[in-house]
C-alpha cells in the first residue's frame, strides 16, 4: 500500500474515528474522500534539497569531493542555519540578532559563491529552512507579533505562494504534491502543495477534525519512505515538564495507521529514518537510578511490520540523526560507529569525532576539535573508519558538511572571543571540492 491513491477530491474531513478506538489501523484522521499524495521519488537526488538531504531523512550523500580544498568562501553577519542545495544553488537561511531580529533566505550559486537572489519574509524574528523543491523554497518562521506562533511560508524565490500557521511547526516535509508539517501538542497536517490547503491530519487517534482528544504528539521530523510516512509520537508527562511517555512510531499509508510500535524505556524519540525497508529510530534512554549520564540507542523497525530487527546501545548517549543507506548505518555518540543494516553489528567503532555523521560517497564524514577550538573536517573510510582527509578552520566549526555536486558546503562561527565562545560576530559559508 502506499499513500498515493487516494480521491483526487479534497472536501471537509470527516470525524469517523473516535478517541476510544485510537489503536486500531485505519482511524488515523485520514478521510476516505480526503486527496493525499505522498510518492516516494524514482531517483535519489543529486543535490541536498531537504533538511536532512531526502524524504527519508538518510543523510547520505552519492559522493563527495576526494581533497577537502576550500574554493570559496562568503561572510555573513549573522548566524546561519543548516544549508539546501537545489538545482546549483545553495540556500541559507540568516539571522541577524545583533540589533532588531532580521531573518532573510539568502541563495548562492554553488560554483562560484556569487549571490543570486534574498527573501525576507515579512514580519518574523527568526527562520529557517526546511525544503527546496524547484524554485519553491519552505521558510519556517517565528512570527513577530506573536513570539509562541509560527508560520510556514512556501515561497517561489521572493514571491509568497502561500502561508500556513501554527503554535508550533517543529518540521516541514515537502513530498511531491504534497507538505507534511509536525505541529507540537498536534498532529501531522499533510496540505496541499499547489495552495496550502487541508488535505488530512496524521494521528495514531485518529481525529481529523482537529480537536486535542490525546496527548500524544509528533516530536520529530517525519520520514517519508516507498509510499508510507514514518512519525514518531510520544505523550506528554503531565509530572515532568519536557518529558514524554509511550513513545512510539506510527506508519501511515492510504488506508490509514499501517502499525504502530512502542519504543520501551525510553525518554525521547529523535528524527526516524527511512531506507531500504528499514525504520532507524534515535533514542535518549531513561537514566539509570543515581547517575546523570545519559544513555541512547538506535531501534531498527521493520518497514512493513514494525517490528524491532535489532538494537544498539551507546553508554554516552547518540548524537542524532544518523546516516543511513542499504550497506551501512553511521551514528555517533561518545564514538562513532559504522553498523551492519542486517544486524546492528558494528563493522568499526572509533574515537575522536563530533556532532552527527554526514555520509558521501565512501567516506562518513565528522568533525574534531582540536585545542584553541581550530576546528578540522575528518573524512573516514567507510569500510575501515581510518582518516582519509582532513580540513581545518580558522574558525568554530557547526557540524559536518553537505554535499551536493561533488562539494561539502560547511558553516563556521566568528566570535569576539574564540576561547570562550562569546560574542558572535558572523558566520562564514564554505564549499570545499
Amino acid at each position: 500500500m502506499s499513500l498515493r491513491s487516494l480521491s483526487a477530491t479534497r472536501r471537509a474531513l470527516l470525524g469517523g474515528c473516535a478517541a476510544g478506538i485510537a489503536g486500531m489501523a485505519g482511524c488515523s484522521g485520514l478521510a476516505s474522500d480526503s486527496a493525499l499524495s505522498v510518492p516516494s521519488p524514482p531517483v535519489v537526488p543529486t543535490e541536498w534539497p531537504h533538511r536532512f538531504r531526502d524524504l527519508g531523512n538518510t543523510n547520505a550523500a552519492p559522493d563527495g569531493p576526494a581533497p577537502l580544498e576550500e574554493r570559496w568562501r562568503v561572510r555573513v553577519e549573522g548566524r546561519l542555519a543548516r544549508p539546501l542545495v537545489a538545482d546549483g544553488t545553495i540556500l541559507v537561511a540568516a539571522t541577524d540578532d545583533s540589533g532588531p531580529f532580521r531573518s532573510r533566505v539568502l541563495a548562492y550559486d554553488a560554483d562560484t559563491g556569487d549571490r543570486r537572489w534574498a527573501f525576507e519574509p515579512p514580519g518574523v524574528r527568526r527562520c529557517r529552512l526546511a525544503s527546496a523543491v524547484g524554485d519553491r523554497t519552505y521558510v519556517v518562521a517565528e512570527r513577530v507579533e506573536d513570539c509562541d506562533g509560527q508560520r510556514l511560508y512556501a515561497a517561489d524565490r521572493d514571491a509568497v505562494a502561500w502561508t500556513f500557521e501554527a503554535d508550533r511547526i517543529t518540521a516541514v516535509v515537502a513530498a511531491g504534491s504534497t507538505v507534511l508539517v509536525s505541529v507540537r501538542h498536534g498532529s501531522v497536517v499533510a496540505l496541499d502543495a499547489d495552495d496550502g490547503g487541508t488535505l488530512a491530519r496524521l494521528h495514531p487517534a485518529g481525529w481529523p477534525g482537529g480537536r486535542r482528544l490525546s496527548q500524544s504528539t509528533p516530536t520529530a521530523r517525519p520520514a517519508v519512505h516507498d509510499g508510507t510516512a514514518f512519525v514518531s509520537f510520544a505523550r506528554d508527562d503531565a509530572d515532568a515538564e519536557g518529558s514524554y511517555t509511550d513513545d512510539r512510531v506510527v506508519a501511515f499509508d492510504d488506508g490509514g495507521v499501517a502499525w504502530r510500535t512502542r519504543i520501551e524505556g525510553v525518554r525521547f524519540l529523535d528524527s526516524v529514518t527511512a531506507v531500504d525497508g528499514t525504520v532507524y529510530v534515535p533514542t535518549t534512554d531513561r537514566r539509570d537510578a543515581g547517575t546523570d549520564r545519559p544513555t541512547g540507542s538506535l531501534v531498527a523497525l521493520d518497514a512493513s511490520t514494525g517490528e524491532r530487527r535489532w538494537a544498539y546501545s551507546a553508554e554516552r548517549g547518540l548524537t542524532s540523526p544518523v546516516a543511513a543507506r542499504a550497506d551501512t548505518v553511521v551514528v555517533a555518540g561518545g564514538r562513532v560507529a559504522a553498523l551492519d543494516p542486517d544486524s546492528g553489528d558494528p563493522h568499526w567503532e572509533r574515537s575522536g569525532l563530533f556532532g552527527p555523521p554526514v555520509v558521501a560517497g565512501d567516506r562518513a564524514y565528522g568533525r574534531r576539535t582540536d585545542g584553541e577550538f581550530v576546528d578540522t573536517v575528518v573524512a573516514v573510510d567507510l569500510e575501515t573508519g581510518d582518516t582519509v582527509g582532513t580540513h581545518s578552520f580558522e574558525y568554530q566549526l557547526n557540524r559536518a558538511p553537505v554535499f551536493a555536486g561533488g562539494r561539502a558546503i560547511v558553516r563556521t562561527l566568528e566570535y569576539e572571543d574564540t576561547d570562550s565562545g562569546s560574542g558572535h560576530v558572523a558566520d562564514r559559508l564554505h564549499a570545499l571540492r
